[in-house]
């Protein structure tokens, strides 16, 4: 499937997986716009890579209405959006501030479904594309990591939702499942979590360019589920087929994590 003549929005379109994405989505014909809060670095990487871009903030519904209308005003054809924006803050539950907890809530799901319910519409005219980032941690919950895994244990379940209500619209919904990825996400404070460190052969830390090109293959697959190799596949199916193995399985890839950052 080629990208040529199609337009697609990138939301999050100042950090790395976004730029990634926009980077191959051109390098294959396709004309982008990037989306993100952060106005300076946005117009700084839109200009250097070749894409328009809107200062948008996904957590507000009437903005992001507003844009996804001027797009199709001013592009004719929205025929796909690839939804990175999204924080993560990690530590234990109970020593965190609850403000920081809600504002992973607020941005990595509100966001999404703002996002989703405004575009949506826009997909299913063009038989296109919605792909919303998930995360590894929605299959299983992971300590250091409980509402951002929360967040997106429930944009899983919003995508599985939408994915029935939408059949036979034509318009392809898919889930990227990745692990960690070295991006400004995974930043040193973020870095403190044990699991990070962990050697298990269910974790590794992959780069920006690995997810991209999953979404790509994904895209032209029009898979649900994206997986950037094998371990988020067994993951997911461990968690589904094999489900009592999930709590021993992570306290003992815990444990070890704990005591390789001690």
């Amino acid at each position: 499937m080629s990208l040529s003549n199609q337009f697609w929005i990138i939301t999050g379109g100042a950090g790395g997986i976004g730029i990634e994405t926009a980077k191959l989505w051109i390098q294959n014909g396709a004309r982008v716009m990037l989306w993100d809060i952060h106005e300076a670095t946005l117009a700084q990487i839109a200009n250097e890579i070749g894409a328009d871009y809107a200062v948008v903030d996904c957590t507000d519904y009437q903005a992001t209405q507003t844009a996804i209308q001027s797009a199709k005003g001013q592009y004719g054809m929205i025929h796909g959006v690839v939804h990175c924006a999204g924080i993560l803050h990690t530590g234990a539950f109970l020593d965190m501030n609850p403000q920081k907890l809600a504002s992973i809530i607020t941005i990595n799901m509100t966001g999404t479904i703002f996002t989703a319910h405004a575009c949506l519409p826009y997909l299913i005219e063009s038989g296109g594309h919605f792909i919303f980032l998930g995360s590894i941690s929605a299959f299983q919950g992971a300590p250091e990591f409980a509402t951002y895994g929360a967040s997106k244990s429930a944009v899983f379940n919003l995508a599985q939702a939408l994915r029935a209500e939408l059949t036979g619209k034509n318009v392809h919904l898919g889930v990227v499942c990745p692990n960690f990825v070295n991006t400004n996400m995974l930043n040193p404070e973020n870095r403190k979590a044990a699991m990070v460190h962990s050697k298990s052969v269910f974790l590794k830390i992959y780069e920006a360019p690995d997810i991209a090109r999953s979404i790509l293959r994904g895209v032209q697959k029009r898979r649900f589920l994206i997986y950037t190799d094998w371990r988020g596949w067994l993951i997911y199916s461990l968690s589904r087929y094999f489900a009592w193995t999930g709590y021993p399985l992570t306290m003992k890839t815990w444990r070890d994590a704990q005591r390789r950052v001690q």
